[in-house]
């Protein structure tokens, strides 16, 4: 059976759209395509950054943390191809645990860690009575 001009035009048309497709699979995900839109690459780069420095908290502290993306997306005018799209992140890194500290009340009601009425000597670090 002849193909046709047309016939294989169209084939090779397909053709290349499936290999265009394929491409843009293996480049991320439509999602991260779109994402990498977004601000002109601005988010998707400070998202990156973010990802980057949570992965070092909780594999230093081995504790959870997460980032959340909200995007808003509503028209952009009566036109139905514009859209606009508001995004943002936050970001609930581990914290490393504080320490308590113990400290006592002065005379005057200010804090200080020196016992009142206990003498310190300067030479050893002390504050001077």
């Amino acid at each position: 059976m002849a193909t046709t001009p047309n016939t294989m035009d169209g084939a090779l048309e397909a053709l290349s759209a499936a290999q265009a497709k394929i491409r843009e699979l293996e480049d991320g995900t439509l999602f991260t395509s779109s994402l990498r839109l977004l601000e002109r690459g601005v988010l998707d780069r400070q998202l990156g950054e973010e990802l980057q420095e949570l992965v070092e908290k909780v594999t230093t502290q081995q504790k959870q943390g997460s980032i959340t993306v909200k995007l808003v997306v509503k028209p952009d005018s009566d036109e139905d191809s514009r859209m606009k799209i508001a995004a943002d992140f936050t970001t609930k890194a581990p914290k490393l645990p504080r320490k308590d500290s113990i400290l006592f009340l002065e005379r005057d009601g200010s804090l200080t860690r020196n016992y009142p009425g206990q003498t310190t000597s300067p030479a050893l670090g002390g504050e001077e009575v």
